[in-house]
């Protein structure tokens, strides 16, 4: 199977859907941090933050290659920041939970070291192999095809808004 090409205007529209489920939720913004997990977390968070107001964000670079040195970076760098953030929820925010073993890694380092704040992980995509349950998603993909978000190419395409 070949490459699935996800647009900007999809990915805004999964956005967007993903807005309307934060929102039904109502977290409040004052009590509600926002984890970006690599690039793809960056780019998710910034098509979502036209629709939810977001007061606390971090970004993890995460790698999944180098996730022994990333772990150590976080609790050399984030952890004592993030266990004294005075919010109730981190929402930990990802491109695709692909196999999820790279969200599992992530929600087990905020788990250990946020202090008990509650975590609720969401992603444009999730893959339907996927091991890692309990995230909010917009779409469900059921193909094994890899796909090339628009961030993630050489010459992206121009941004529709």
């Amino acid at each position: 199977m070949g490459d699935i090409r996800v647009s900007w205007l999809e990915a805004q529209h999964n956005a967007y859907y993903l807005s309307r489920r934060l929102k039904n939720i109502n977290l409040p913004p004052n009590r509600t941090g926002y984890v970006l997990v690599g690039r793809g977390g960056v780019a998710v968070a910034c098509l979502l933050c036209r629709e939810v107001e977001m007061k606390y964000i971090f970004y993890l670079p995460v790698d999944k290659k180098g996730m022994n040195e990333f772990k150590a970076w976080f609790r050399d760098t984030w952890a004592s920041v993030i266990r004294s953030l005075d919010v109730n929820t981190l929402v930990v925010i990802d491109d695709i939970n692909d196999t999820g073993e790279t969200l599992k890694e992530v929600l087990g380092l905020l788990n250990a070291y946020s202090g008990g704040k509650d975590l609720l992980p969401i992603t444009l995509y999730k893959r339907a192999t996927s091991t890692l349950t309990g995230t909010i998603f917009a779409h469900l993909e059921t193909s094994d095809s890899y796909l090339v978000f628009p961030w993630e190419t050489e010459t992206p395409e121009e941004v529709p808004f």
